[in-house]
């Protein structure tokens, strides 16, 4: 009770020094505390109490897989239409002999089913993909490791709108790239612009470098070509990623790159980067590329995976990351503009995922260390403020806690969480509606 005292986010300095001080008083376990704590302490506005509409309810999904929902800068869920159907593709491992499959439910998230056979079979793929207006899933599948072969592949699955069932187009699977033993590709990511072309990027290991690659398809992913763009520094250093995102009128890729430290051989340095193209360009057309951020903490994320980017309905991007505590950049595209990192709360935290609502409000969830629980931080808008961490679980949880949420969405905003117990790990849902 003590801690949902500062839920609200309306408590000043010492209100929220107060509210601590009587949690302690009251015996509240010390790892609850960062509610009252995270965000400096302090709320910077008043935010309305958050709308769950499902919160820790049991999928029925299981998976003997690390990869079950990874990257964090991959889409796992996507809800779309009037109806708000959602989707979700996973990776079981061999639970039940599954590899990457697609889940479905079309009540909120009470009743997730298993949609057709595996979309693809093995156990070493991750996936990131979008949802078209028409309920179509556009998909590519890659590795995460480089101690795999694997293609990167794309996968087009059309929905039968009066049985609500979901197949893979026959046309597909295609192959975005041919991996090889000495020319692998890995970390795909997809996105579509606003003249259809489809984009993915990808980290490429050649010989022994590491580099990213964008390729591009004309014709729905049957047929993929070099751009010809390739970015970051090539080196051997493998923790490299890239996600290419669809904002407004352009196309962005957002990338970790990492470099030696001539100074600290053992500890190389991390940066946040971008690169962009207008969609009136030609597809091969070089794109200017820029050094975000530099990373400061030296053990945080250690495999260049734990960030979330998410694009808003007027082309402004979102980047939230692991640097210690959660940091967020903002690229204004009015302004051209790119913002200094902030730091959301003084907790620090580790895996997270962004999403963007249709009035241009964010939402950031994190697991933040030292708990057992996913929390939720809000940017409003119309106010221009975030609010303090509150919590999403009801309950704390044993496991890696890796979530996912769309990038965008309307009214109803679902998140999917991974946690372990009974031998393999199971996601847990929360459904987030409109405030009250």
């Amino acid at each position: 009770m003590s801690i949902a005292i500062c839920e609200r986010g309306s408590l000043g300095g010492r209100a929220a020094l107060s509210c601590v001080g009587r949690a302690l008083a009251r015996g509240a376990p010390a790892a609850a505390l960062w509610l009252a704590l995270s965000g400096s302490g302090l709320a910077q506005s008043t935010f309305p109490l958050l709308n769950f509409l499902q919160r820790d309810l049991e999928t029925g999904i299981f998976s003997a897989s690390d990869l079950f929902i990874s990257l964090r800068y991959m889409r796992h869920v996507w809800i779309a239409g009037p109806d708000e159907t959602q989707l979700a593709v996973v990776q079981k491992g061999d639970f039940e002999d599954d590899g990457l499959v697609l889940y479905k439910t079309l009540d909120g998230g009470e009743h997730w089913t298993l949609e057709g056979d595996d979309l693809l079979a093995s156990p070493d793929l991750i996936s990131d993909g979008v949802m078209l207006p028409d309920k179509s899933l556009l998909l590519v599948a890659s590795c995460f490791s480089r101690g795999v072969i694997a293609d990167v592949t794309f996968l087009r699955l059309n929905q039968d709108p009066d049985l609500q069932q979901w197949s893979v187009d026959p046309s597909t699977p295609a192959t975005v790239f041919d991996s090889i033993t000495n020319v692998r590709a890995s970390r795909a990511t997809l996105a579509i612009d606003s003249n259809g072309t489809l984009w993915c990027a990808f980290r490429l290991q050649s010989e022994g470098t590491f580099k990213i690659r964008l390729y591009y398809s004309l014709d729905g992913g049957l047929l993929w070509l070099d751009s010809g763009n390739e970015l970051g520094t090539p080196n051997p250093l493998e923790h490299k990623g890239a996600k290419v995102v669809a904002a407004g009128s352009r196309i962005a890729v957002i990338y970790q790159d990492i470099q030696p430290d001539p100074l600290n051989p053992l500890i190389p340095k991390r940066f946040k980067g971008w690169a962009y193209r207008e969609d009136f360009q030609a597809p091969d057309d070089p794109m200017p590329a820029a050094i975000l951020a530099q990373m400061d903490a030296n053990d945080s994320d250690p495999n260049g995976t734990h960030w979330s980017v998410a694009a808003d309905h007027a082309g402004n991007l979102h980047l939230t990351y692991q640097d210690g505590q959660i940091r967020y950049l903002r690229y204004d595209a009015a302004a051209g503009t790119w913002s200094s990192p902030d730091f959301l709360g003084t907790l620090l935290g580790n895996y997270n995922s962004i999403s963007a609502a249709d009035n241009g409000d964010l939402y950031v969830f994190a697991h933040l260390d030292g708990t057992s629980k996913i929390a939720l931080k809000r940017f409003s808008l119309a106010s221009g403020s975030w609010s303090s961490w509150v919590p999403v679980s009801l309950e704390p949880h044993q496991g890696t806690l890796r979530m996912s949420s769309p990038e965008r969405f309307e009214d109803h905003l679902p998140l999917l969480y991974e946690v372990s117990g009974g031998g393999n790990d199971r996601l847990l849902y929360c459904l987030l509606g409109p405030d009250t």
